[in-house]
């Protein structure tokens, strides 16, 4: 799993590549080891997994929440994910503040310090995109599968964890190393929801296709490049 992460972030991320590479990298990908040990009901080897990933990141802890909200039913889940997006403004206008929080929460004035900068602002394509398709995982999976399917449960969680935590990116760019451990989940959110969604919701992925379509011609179309074809940077 670590490799396979390392073949993965690298890819995904080559506008950070800094931050693709390192100990956070190891770290996610022994929490994506616990997860599966965790559904093979093998908790002591997830709890190892979990616990040399706190050493190796601290950021690890984040990955505690899913498993906590995969104790409550799917009913609570959705209710949770629904409140989740209404918190959305909030952290936009308390990006900074909830930075230092977490910061001094788990006591490092290192992580708090990202906060005490000034706010970078944009990123809204990142946000807008996470958003939409936070939602789109909302509305096409219904709750009666989150009660039957604790699998589909497990992956579901990270959708509202993604939708609080992806738009700290607002602050600056290196908050997306907290989003990251929910929203790698996409490689299977997106596929999932689809296959629940798309008889009952065919007009939605209408929708989807053009939202997608202004999202991505929005700053004058794609421009793809790889880390080596821009300013590398000294670190």
């Amino acid at each position: 799993i670590v490799i396979l992460r390392f073949g993965i972030t690298p890819s995904s991320l080559f506008h950070i590549i800094a931050l693709s590479g390192g100990r956070q990298l190891y770290a996610m990908g022994l929490c994506i080891a616990a997860l599966l040990l965790y559904e093979r009901d093998k908790m002591k080897y997830a709890v190892g997994c979990m616990l040399i990933a706190i050493t190796i990141h601290m950021s690890a802890l984040l990955f505690f929440i899913p498993y906590l909200l995969n104790r409550f039913n799917g009913g609570f889940v959705k209710k949770f994910h629904l409140v989740s997006f209404g918190l959305v403004p909030f952290i936009l206008l308390e990006t900074n503040s909830i930075i230092i929080f977490m910061g001094n929460m788990v006591g490092s004035e290192k992580y708090a310090a990202y906060g005490m900068r000034e706010v970078v602002g944009g990123t809204w394509t990142f946000i807008s995109l996470l958003l939409f398709i936070s939602m789109f995982c909302y509305l096409s999976i219904p709750k009666h599968i989150l009660d039957d399917r604790q699998d589909v449960k497990q992956l579901y969680v990270m959708a509202p964890l993604f939708t609080i935590f992806g738009p700290l990116i607002h602050s600056n760019g290196t908050m997306i190393r907290i989003s990251m451990y929910f929203h790698i989940f996409l490689l299977l959110l997106i596929p999932m929801a689809i296959n629940y969604g798309y008889k009952k919701n065919a007009n939605m992925y209408y929708l989807m296709i053009a939202v997608l379509l202004f999202l991505s011609l929005r700053g004058g179309g794609f421009e793809y490049k790889f880390i080596w074809d821009d300013h590398i940077p000294a670190y």
